[in-house]
């Protein structure tokens, strides 16, 4: 009786344009985010009693809408999370529905795994290990009697690897250099099996025969591509609302 057609072209488009609205019941002074499913609500102040005041002012506003809308807020998949470098403040006291909120140290949102205390080390540990399985699939095709060849492996690593090291890499690059390094191991074992090198091969052959930047350089080039893109498009806006 509710909600919209399953497996149907349109489902995911009738989704969003329901859940939309959705936004416009938060206040302004709650910083909100939502991508389909996953909606995100933040408040930054030096009170902890103001933060709790405008959060569940935001939470009751979400859940009434949800009650006339025909949605649901599950109170189980609802975490919280307090961002704070000193251990000052208690979490804060929130409740969905009347049910606490429950408040870890980390949550992943959107594949970024966030600490409370932003140091993005478990994010980093958690990619480190991602990575490391997927280098079976590298040293399987490497095989000296009928693996692939080098331009093959390359290519493999950049769209199966690689590709996961660059998802959110605007966000982790701000870790420390110390946490960063953690992934160049990955970036260097692969590039030895793809290239077929020693283990005492220097570093910068390796990226000199495959023809590939430093991950803190890739890292840099994302993030300015995404800098200008943010520019570009917030300027498409600006002269259309004119």
């Amino acid at each position: 009786e509710e909600g919209v057609p399953q497996g149907c072209v349109l489902s995911v488009t009738l989704f969003v344009l329901a859940i939309n609205p959705i936004l416009s019941v938060i206040p302004q002074t709650v910083q909100k985010n939502l991508y389909v499913d996953d909606l995100h609500i933040s408040c930054y102040a030096r009170n902890m009693q103001l933060i709790e005041i405008q959060l569940q002012t935001a939470i009751n506003n979400i859940v009434e809408w949800s009650n006339k809308s025909g949605f649901t807020i599950s109170a189980q998949k609802t975490i919280g999370i307090h961002f704070c470098k000193r251990p000052l403040h208690s979490d804060p006291e929130l409740f969905l529905s009347g049910v606490p909120i429950r408040f870890q140290d980390n949550y992943k949102f959107l594949g970024i795994v966030f600490d409370k205390r932003l140091t993005l080390l478990p994010h980093i540990v958690s990619l480190r290990k991602r990575c490391l399985r997927s280098l079976k699939i590298l040293r399987t095709l490497s095989n000296t009697s009928w693996g692939a060849d080098r331009s093959c492996l390359l290519r493999v690593y950049r769209s199966v690897i690689r590709s996961m090291i660059d998802y959110g890499s605007v966000i982790y690059g701000s870790a420390r250099p110390s946490y960063l390094k953690r992934l160049d191991y990955v970036h260097h074992q692969a590039l030895r099996l793809c290239l077929g090198a020693f283990r005492t091969s220097p570093i910068p052959s390796l990226y000199a025969e495959a023809f590939g930047p430093l991950l803190s350089s890739r890292r840099d080039k994302l993030s300015l591509s995404y800098y200008f893109r943010i520019l570009q498009t917030t300027t498409i806006l600006y002269v259309g609302h004119y």
